[in-house]
């Protein structure tokens, strides 16, 4: 071939140095949407993670607050504390009938009568018995009716002191508190679920372990401090006895 005929440029494929230029472009034009497409991948992955995180922390302080106790008066104190049950022989609240036991339990009983306000009542879509003298309505906290329920049982199980004179219609009603009670006692020992440890040991002259009455210990309220946030409220039993029952009419 003469020089003439040789072409005036060699094919790209020859000579890497005569492609075009576009094609580099193109590479490393693609080179980088590949970098720039992994970038938002992670990027988007790194965020979709962080805000499942702080979607499930959200979800479980929500219903962290929700379900924790709601008090149904206001400052209302409700603390908590590590307690030793006492054992039976160490009560004063148990055994036969005394005036020692009797000064615990009207003690312990005391603050039961509460005046709460209309408010309150309304808050959780309750209403009550109105207190004239100074203002307000009746109320007790749970816990009291529990108490009042293990005190009933207390007494129905010595009812040969406290109810010795009781009729049979009267011992017949008062076993329908006792049934009361009981039931109301299971649902509250349901619902608190007290998550303490309790334990068993062998006796010699049992063929089956029996209950090991060790001082376990106990997560519970702290009952001074809860006494003292509503100790403005107790209503005295001299004013609930003077109370006026508006459907009795009397001539």
């Amino acid at each position: 071939m003469t020089q003439e005929q040789e072409p005036f440029l060699l094919h790209e494929k020859d000579n890497p140095e005569l492609a075009p230029k576009s094609s580099v472009v193109d590479r490393g034009g693609s080179l980088a949407r590949w970098i720039n497409w992994k970038f938002h991948i992670l990027a988007h992955g790194v965020l979709i993670t962080i805000y499942t995180v702080l979607s499930i922390a959200a979800i479980r302080f929500h219903n962290k607050d929700s379900l924790a106790p709601r008090p149904a008066i206001d400052n209302l104190v409700i603390e908590y504390t590590s307690s030793i049950f006492k054992n039976l022989s160490d009560s004063p609240y148990a055994g036969q009938p005394s005036p020692a036991i009797e000064a615990a339990w009207s003690d312990l009983l005391s603050p039961m009568h509460i005046r709460v306000t209309e408010a309150e009542l309304r808050r959780d879509n309750q209403d009550s018995v109105e207190l004239p003298e100074s203002g307000g309505y009746l109320g007790w906290l749970g816990v009291f009716h529990e108490l009042h329920c293990v005190k009933m049982l207390r007494q129905w199980h010595y009812q040969e002191y406290y109810h010795a004179d009781a009729s049979a219609a009267e011992k017949e009603h008062i076993a329908s508190h006792i049934d009361h009670c009981f039931e109301m006692l299971r649902q509250s020992a349901v619902c608190h679920a007290d998550a303490s440890l309790t334990t068993f040991k062998w006796h010699p002259a049992k063929t089956r372990p029996v209950f090991n009455a060790s001082e376990s210990i106990h997560t519970c309220v702290a009952w001074d401090r809860l006494l003292e946030s509503f100790a403005d409220r107790v209503v005295s039993d001299e004013e609930i006895l003077r109370l006026d029952n508006p459907l009795i009419h009397r001539n």
